[in-house]
Protein backbone atom coordinates (compact mmCIF):
# COMPACT_ATOMS: atom_id res chain seq x y z
CA UNK A 1 0.00 0.00 0.00
CA UNK A 2 2.62 2.34 0.51
CA UNK A 3 4.58 1.81 -2.29
CA UNK A 4 1.58 2.14 -4.32
CA UNK A 5 0.37 5.29 -2.41
CA UNK A 6 4.34 6.21 -3.26
CA UNK A 7 3.97 5.71 -7.05
CA UNK A 8 0.77 7.81 -7.59
CA UNK A 9 1.73 10.63 -9.18
CA UNK A 10 -1.09 12.80 -8.33
CA UNK A 11 -0.89 13.87 -4.55
CA UNK A 12 -4.76 14.01 -4.60
CA UNK A 13 -5.17 10.85 -5.82
CA UNK A 14 -2.30 9.08 -3.81
CA UNK A 15 -4.42 10.34 -0.50
CA UNK A 16 -7.75 8.59 -1.67
CA UNK A 17 -6.28 5.67 -2.16
CA UNK A 18 -4.50 5.83 0.95
CA UNK A 19 -7.86 6.96 2.49
CA UNK A 20 -9.56 4.12 0.79
CA UNK A 21 -7.19 1.12 2.18
CA UNK A 22 -6.94 2.53 5.42
CA UNK A 23 -10.51 2.62 5.71
CA UNK A 24 -11.13 -0.86 3.99
CA UNK A 25 -8.33 -2.54 6.53
CA UNK A 26 -9.72 -0.76 9.50
CA UNK A 27 -13.54 -1.75 8.96
CA UNK A 28 -12.28 -5.18 7.86
CA UNK A 29 -10.92 -5.57 11.02
CA UNK A 30 -14.18 -4.39 12.62
CA UNK A 31 -16.11 -7.08 10.99
CA UNK A 32 -14.47 -9.98 10.62
CA UNK A 33 -11.71 -9.66 13.53
CA UNK A 34 -8.91 -10.24 11.39
CA UNK A 35 -5.76 -8.06 12.62
CA UNK A 36 -3.86 -5.65 9.81
CA UNK A 37 -1.52 -8.15 9.40
CA UNK A 38 -3.19 -11.62 8.48
CA UNK A 39 -5.48 -9.48 6.06
CA UNK A 40 -4.52 -10.37 2.49
CA UNK A 41 -6.78 -8.45 -0.35
CA UNK A 42 -6.52 -8.93 -3.58
CA UNK A 43 -7.83 -7.64 -6.80
CA UNK A 44 -9.66 -9.10 -9.85
CA UNK A 45 -8.43 -8.35 -13.52
CA UNK A 46 -10.94 -4.59 -13.24
CA UNK A 47 -9.77 -3.68 -9.76
CA UNK A 48 -12.04 -4.99 -7.20
CA UNK A 49 -10.79 -5.66 -4.16
CA UNK A 50 -11.64 -9.15 -2.17
CA UNK A 51 -10.47 -10.45 1.00
CA UNK A 52 -7.59 -13.32 0.28
CA UNK A 53 -9.75 -16.85 1.46
CA UNK A 54 -13.10 -15.20 2.82
CA UNK A 55 -15.58 -15.21 0.84
CA UNK A 56 -18.48 -14.23 3.00
CA UNK A 57 -16.63 -10.68 3.30
CA UNK A 58 -17.44 -8.64 0.03
CA UNK A 59 -16.55 -4.68 0.09
CA UNK A 60 -15.99 -2.02 -2.47
CA UNK A 61 -14.99 1.59 -2.49
CA UNK A 62 -14.95 4.93 -3.94
CA UNK A 63 -13.73 8.26 -3.83
CA UNK A 64 -14.77 11.70 -4.75
CA UNK A 65 -13.19 15.36 -4.26
CA UNK A 66 -13.04 14.43 -0.23
CA UNK A 67 -15.15 12.40 0.64
CA UNK A 68 -14.22 8.30 0.76
CA UNK A 69 -16.95 5.45 1.12
CA UNK A 70 -16.92 1.63 1.73
CA UNK A 71 -19.40 -0.32 1.15
CA UNK A 72 -19.67 -4.16 3.02
CA UNK A 73 -21.50 -6.88 2.63
CA UNK A 74 -21.79 -10.52 2.92
CA UNK A 75 -22.25 -10.89 -0.96
CA UNK A 76 -21.15 -8.87 -3.73
CA UNK A 77 -21.82 -5.44 -3.66
CA UNK A 78 -20.93 -1.89 -5.52
CA UNK A 79 -20.47 1.67 -4.79
CA UNK A 80 -20.00 4.71 -5.98
CA UNK A 81 -19.82 8.78 -4.84
CA UNK A 82 -19.49 11.39 -7.27
CA UNK A 83 -19.58 15.70 -6.29
CA UNK A 84 -22.49 17.21 -7.97
CA UNK A 85 -21.61 19.19 -10.57
CA UNK A 86 -22.81 20.32 -14.10
CA UNK A 87 -24.28 17.31 -15.70
CA UNK A 88 -21.81 16.39 -18.68
CA UNK A 89 -24.38 16.17 -21.28
CA UNK A 90 -21.52 14.96 -23.66
CA UNK A 91 -20.69 11.83 -21.76
CA UNK A 92 -24.43 11.12 -21.62
CA UNK A 93 -25.35 11.07 -25.26
CA UNK A 94 -21.89 9.04 -25.92
CA UNK A 95 -22.80 6.49 -22.81
CA UNK A 96 -26.25 6.74 -21.33
CA UNK A 97 -29.46 4.96 -23.07
CA UNK A 98 -32.15 6.94 -25.43
CA UNK A 99 -34.68 7.04 -22.26
CA UNK A 100 -32.00 7.94 -19.82
CA UNK A 101 -31.25 10.96 -22.47
CA UNK A 102 -34.92 11.79 -22.28
CA UNK A 103 -34.75 12.27 -18.93
CA UNK A 104 -32.46 14.45 -18.71
CA UNK A 105 -33.45 16.37 -21.80
CA UNK A 106 -37.06 16.83 -19.41
CA UNK A 107 -35.76 17.83 -16.12
CA UNK A 108 -37.50 21.34 -15.85
CA UNK A 109 -34.31 22.97 -13.99
CA UNK A 110 -30.78 22.73 -14.90
CA UNK A 111 -30.30 21.65 -10.95
CA UNK A 112 -32.46 18.93 -11.35
CA UNK A 113 -30.66 17.63 -14.80
CA UNK A 114 -27.49 18.25 -12.57
CA UNK A 115 -28.64 16.14 -9.79
CA UNK A 116 -30.36 13.13 -11.94
CA UNK A 117 -27.30 12.57 -14.23
CA UNK A 118 -25.47 12.01 -11.39
CA UNK A 119 -28.17 9.75 -9.87
CA UNK A 120 -27.74 7.90 -12.81
CA UNK A 121 -24.03 7.82 -12.96
CA UNK A 122 -23.61 6.94 -9.67
CA UNK A 123 -26.04 3.75 -10.44
CA UNK A 124 -24.42 2.95 -13.55
CA UNK A 125 -21.15 2.96 -11.91
CA UNK A 126 -22.44 0.88 -8.79
CA UNK A 127 -23.90 -1.42 -10.83
CA UNK A 128 -20.67 -2.15 -13.13
CA UNK A 129 -18.55 -2.32 -9.51
CA UNK A 130 -21.19 -4.80 -8.35
CA UNK A 131 -21.05 -7.56 -11.26
CA UNK A 132 -17.05 -6.56 -10.78
CA UNK A 133 -16.13 -6.06 -14.84
CA UNK A 134 -16.05 -2.37 -13.86
CA UNK A 135 -16.59 -0.59 -17.61
CA UNK A 136 -15.49 -3.39 -19.72
CA UNK A 137 -18.95 -5.09 -19.31
CA UNK A 138 -20.33 -2.34 -21.71
CA UNK A 139 -21.71 1.17 -20.96
CA UNK A 140 -24.50 1.02 -23.53
CA UNK A 141 -25.81 -2.77 -22.49
CA UNK A 142 -28.16 -1.58 -19.83
CA UNK A 143 -29.85 1.27 -18.56
CA UNK A 144 -31.18 2.46 -15.58
CA UNK A 145 -34.66 3.62 -15.06
CA UNK A 146 -36.39 5.67 -12.71
CA UNK A 147 -39.61 4.08 -11.23
CA UNK A 148 -42.93 6.50 -10.16
CA UNK A 149 -42.14 5.88 -6.61
CA UNK A 150 -38.76 7.68 -7.23
CA UNK A 151 -36.49 4.42 -6.94
CA UNK A 152 -34.05 3.65 -9.37
CA UNK A 153 -33.64 -0.48 -10.81
CA UNK A 154 -31.44 -1.39 -13.78
CA UNK A 155 -32.59 -2.55 -16.58
CA UNK A 156 -30.41 -5.59 -18.57
CA UNK A 157 -31.15 -7.61 -20.77
CA UNK A 158 -28.77 -10.50 -19.11
CA UNK A 159 -31.05 -10.03 -16.27
CA UNK A 160 -29.11 -9.84 -13.67
CA UNK A 161 -31.05 -9.57 -10.38
CA UNK A 162 -29.96 -6.56 -8.36
CA UNK A 163 -30.92 -3.60 -5.67
CA UNK A 164 -30.32 -0.44 -6.52
CA UNK A 165 -30.42 2.14 -3.54
CA UNK A 166 -29.59 6.06 -3.96
CA UNK A 167 -28.75 8.12 -1.10
CA UNK A 168 -27.75 12.01 -1.54
CA UNK A 169 -25.28 13.06 0.83
CA UNK A 170 -26.49 16.69 1.44
CA UNK A 171 -26.90 18.80 -1.94
CA UNK A 172 -23.24 18.24 -2.94
CA UNK A 173 -23.06 14.66 -3.47
CA UNK A 174 -24.75 11.56 -4.68
CA UNK A 175 -24.09 8.01 -3.67
CA UNK A 176 -25.40 4.78 -4.87
CA UNK A 177 -25.23 1.29 -4.00
CA UNK A 178 -25.85 -1.61 -5.97
CA UNK A 179 -26.58 -5.18 -4.36
CA UNK A 180 -28.29 -8.28 -4.55
CA UNK A 181 -31.78 -8.01 -2.88
CA UNK A 182 -32.29 -9.38 0.09
CA UNK A 183 -28.40 -8.62 1.44
CA UNK A 184 -27.63 -6.39 4.87
CA UNK A 185 -25.17 -3.82 3.85
CA UNK A 186 -22.83 -1.77 5.63
CA UNK A 187 -21.66 1.47 4.50
CA UNK A 188 -18.49 3.57 5.82
CA UNK A 189 -17.47 7.21 4.97
CA UNK A 190 -14.27 9.22 5.46
CA UNK A 191 -13.99 12.69 4.70
CA UNK A 192 -10.18 13.57 3.75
Amino acid sequence: VIEKFHAIGNATSAMHYLSGELLMRDVCKQQTGLEYHAQEFLHNEHGKPMLNNNSDWHCNKSHSVNRVVLATSSAPVGVDVEKIRDARMNVASRYFSHDEINMLNNMPTKAQQDQLFYQLWTAREAYLKFLGTGISYGLTKFSIEKLCSGEFRVSDPKGVNCKLTLYPMNELYQLALCTQPEDEVVLSKAVI
